[in-house]
């Protein structure tokens, strides 16, 4: 589809909301099974709801972003 938000968002997460944990997330997502390990470590320190509010607001604005892009009127 042409989103790409994968990695991006996470560590767009992490730099506004927890910059001094980018280290720690950018060695998380060399190993295999990154992404169990990064929401274990947003549940360890209160952020998983957080997380999970942010992660749906901007995959929606990217959506939203990629069909006025593409010329896809879109109601909501």
């Amino acid at each position: 589809m042409g989103t790409d938000l994968g990695k991006f968002l996470v560590f767009s997460f992490i730099e506004e909301f927890m910059p001094s944990n980018m280290q720690e997330i950018y060695k998380t997502f060399r190993r295999k099974g990154s992404y169990s390990s990064y929401k274990l470590f947003l549940k360890r320190r209160n952020f998983a709801e957080k997380w999970y509010r942010y992660e749906k607001t901007e995959t929606k604005n990217a959506l939203l972003n990629w069909c006025k892009v593409n010329g896809i009127n879109v109601d909501i």
